[in-house]
């Protein structure tokens, strides 16, 4: 059974899964370019020609530090993905394929996981520098995450369905094959064989006595 019956503004699982899929492709197309564009900021420091990176961040104190970075890397690696299986699983779900929903949600597990580990490190690190806009960054990354747990519910559940109209399909089809086997039994031979005379007439033995 699904987890969900419905999701948010539609009446069933698959609207709301071809929804979440719009939305992570918009959204972390915007977010790889974003990150893209850092990385080139810190190319000198990408290919080690500097010690650490040199760019401010409003939520570290001073310059950003090397963890930070790496969180950075990896949430740009699960954007990419993100946006590359989001086109999957729009054709998995106009043509029904279960299969292709699976590669969006691993990597949107993963950028969840990449982005709470995020969360909880700098809000409760010492190099946190909590200011008001700091405050409102860290309310809209934690309404981000909350959004994509329930886009993975939605997309869970419509896998789910899939799975279960694929298990009733080959039920019926099974059921089909079952009904339809063949009875391989030895055809009768239907031509009469001729009867064979097997006692004597007896016509004329009454006629040699009347004479």
């Amino acid at each position: 059974m699904a987890i969900l019956e419905s999701c948010c503004f539609w009446n069933n699982v698959w609207r709301g899964s071809l929804a979440s899929a719009i939305y992570t492709m918009v959204y972390f197309s915007i977010s790889s370019l974003v990150l893209l564009a850092f990385i080139g900021d810190e190319w000198e420091y990408v290919m080690g020609e500097q010690d650490r990176p040199r760019s401010e961040t409003m939520i570290e104190k001073g310059i950003i530090g090397k963890l930070q970075f790496r969180f950075n890397i990896a949430v740009l690696i699960c954007s990419v993905g993100l946006v590359i299986s989001s086109a999957f699983m729009i054709c998995g779900l106009i043509k029904e394929i279960s299969n292709l929903l699976i590669p969006w949600m691993i990597l949107m597990a993963t950028n969840i996981v990449t982005e709470l580990a995020y969360f909880f490190n700098f809000a409760f690190g010492e190099r946190a520098n909590f200011e008001p806009i700091v405050a409102f960054i860290f309310t809209m990354d934690f309404f981000i995450i909350s959004l994509n747990v329930y886009c993975l519910i939605c997309v869970a559940s419509q896998y789910q369905v899939f799975k279960e109209c694929e298990r009733l399909d080959n039920r019926e089809s099974i059921s089909n094959e079952d009904l339809h086997v063949p009875i391989n039994m030895p055809i009768a031979n239907l031509t009469a064989a001729p009867l064979k005379r097997t006692h004597k007439s007896i016509f004329p033995t009454i006629i040699e006595e009347v004479a």
